[in-house]
Formats: C-alpha cells, sequence, structure tokens
C-alpha cells in the first residue's frame, strides 16, 4: 500500500527505456491491457462537495443575484486549481496518501497523481476494468491488506502517526532532461500502438476470445471499447508537451507516540509539467504500465 513510505521509493526512479517485440497474439494484449487496468484509476468528482457551503455563502451575501453566484464559483474555481497545480503538487499527494487512514483503491491513488493529465483517457480504461470480476476481487484483498497495514503502522509508530513530505532543494531541470522524459512518453505510446495494430485483423471469433480471457464475459464491444480507449491513451502520450522540471530533494519525516524521536529518511524525485499538470516521473509507472 501507498501508506507506507517505502513504496514511495519508487517515485525516485524514471521509468527505463525497453524495447519488447510486440507478439502477435491476444495474450500479448491481454498482459498489457491488464496492466494498465493495475495502474489506472476511476475518477471521484468531488468538486462540488468542495464548493456547496461557499456557495451558499456567497449566495445570500450577494442577495441571490444569479450573476454574482456564477461570478464566484468561476472565482472558487480558478482559485483552487491554481493551488492544486504546482511543482509541489506531486509530494503533496503522495503526502496525502501515506497518511490516508480511510481507504482509497489502487486506481484513485492512481489517477490522483496523474493530477488531470491523461484523466479522460484513464477513466475510460477503469470504468471497463470495473465491470469485471477481478476488479471486485482485487478490491476485496486491497481492503484486507489496507487495514492490516493500518494496524501495523499503529502498533509500530502509535495510533497518531504522520509523515511529513519536506522539499528541502529543488534544481531546475535542463531542455535535455525534458526532452528525454518526453521521449518516454512517445515510447510508450509506441508500444501501446502496436498492441492495436495487432488487432486491426481480428474477425468476430477474435474479439470474443479477447473479451472472455480479459474478463468481459464474451462481451465483444467491452473488448473493443477498451483497444479504443487504448488507441487514445496513446494518441494522449504521443503527442503530451513537457515544459518545464525541477529534481527535487525531499526529506520524510515519520513521527508517533511510539517514536522516541521523528525518522527521517531522505529521496530525489524528478517532477515534470505534462500539458500543463505537474506530475512526478513515475506517476504513468512507464516501465510496468506498457
Amino acid at each position: 500500500e501507498e501508506v507506507v513510505a517505502e513504496e514511495v521509493v519508487a517515485e525516485e526512479a524514471v521509468a527505463q527505456e525497453t524495447e519488447q517485440p510486440v507478439k502477435d497474439t491476444k495474450t500479448e494484449i491481454v498482459e498489457k491491457g491488464k496492466g494498465i487496468f493495475e495502474k489506472a484509476k476511476a475518477l471521484v468528482q468531488k468538486g462540488i462537495e468542495l464548493f456547496k457551503s461557499d456557495v451558499k455563502k456567497y449566495s445570500i451575501i450577494l442577495g441571490g443575484s444569479l450573476v454574482g453566484l456564477v461570478a464566484v464559483i468561476v472565482a472558487l474555481v480558478l482559485v483552487v486549481g491554481a493551488l492544486a497545480n504546482s511543482y509541489k503538487t506531486p509530494i503533496k499527494t503522495m503526502q496525502k496518501y501515506a497518511n490516508a487512514k480511510k481507504y482509497y483503491t489502487s486506481y484513485d491513488r492512481s489517477l490522483d497523481m496523474l493530477n488531470g493529465f491523461c484523466e479522460d483517457e484513464m477513466k475510460e480504461i477503469v470504468k471497463l476494468y470495473k465491470s469485471t470480476d477481478e476488479y471486485k476481487d482485487n478490491i476485496e484483498d486491497e481492503k484486507d491488506d489496507f487495514k492490516d497495514d493500518i494496524e501495523d503502522l499503529k502498533d509500530e509508530y502509535g495510533k497518531n502517526y504522520k509523515y511529513t513530505y519536506k522539499i528541502t532543494y529543488k534544481e531546475k531541470l535542463e531542455k535535455d532532461d525534458l526532452k528525454e522524459f518526453r521521449d518516454e512518453l512517445r515510447d510508450a505510446a509506441k508500444s501501446l500502438e502496436g498492441v492495436v495494430e495487432l488487432t486491426e485483423d481480428y474477425d468476430s471469433d477474435d474479439w470474443e476470445d479477447m473479451a472472455d480471457e480479459m474478463g468481459f464475459d464474451g462481451e465483444k464491444s467491452k473488448a473493443k471499447k477498451f483497444i479504443k480507449s487504448m488507441e487514445k491513451l496513446e494518441k494522449a502520450l504521443k503527442g503530451a508537451k513537457v515544459t518545464d522540471g525541477y529534481e527535487l530533494e525531499v526529506t520524510v519525516i515519520l513521527t508517533g507516540s511510539e517514536l522516541d524521536e521523528p525518522e527521517e529518511r531522505d529521496m530525489t524525485i524528478n517532477v515534470y509539467k505534462v500539458n500543463g499538470r505537474w506530475i512526478s516521473s513515475s506517476a504513468l509507472s512507464l516501465g510496468s504500465l506498457f
């Protein structure tokens, strides 16, 4: 679980570029599809809930003016959106889940780390996965593991244990570094493109077999939608623009009533601005996702 600090170390590694030959089999597509399912997550729309109280309050102040109410909503969206998207955002998200005592699916966490990048494409993929029995089984296992992990952390560090992620140093990345990450995104896109191409000559039986293997109960339409979603994701990755980035030195501080003194460890994390959204170097888990 990402609530354990050690798992966050994965954020330190930039995905390695590998070129794997694409096998002309349905099994290859299934394997890659399941890999994406494992890393993606469903989007939870919480914005309306965040604004409800403020909207009601300001509506009264403005005398119920519709124009004024709309202006308030727009202002809130702009302010919250700006605050939620900076080079610090990936680090704050990591801290959020390290301290979470409420269960979030791995899919929720994964999409949160994407910070809006490829959000729609990932939502489509996860929506399809949610219709499979495998998803339900995985969620039950995740819930059990999460409860066990939380209890272990409370026993070892205290019920009030807390992780704090402190950025101690930042260095602006060079253009070559940005280009390198952009190339990783494009390499991932090529892998997806290869998988999509394998299905171009599929007949009805092929699609039905694929649907069965992926847990869609033979529903060919879902198998086709899945491939279409992969195609959309491929195009999004291929056209991604990496415009800024930093190498961050981060100190993770763990406190709790069972500790005589705080525990600290340091990590290095690269963050990039991709299509205007700040993400960490491994937000897409490029090494294992594709």
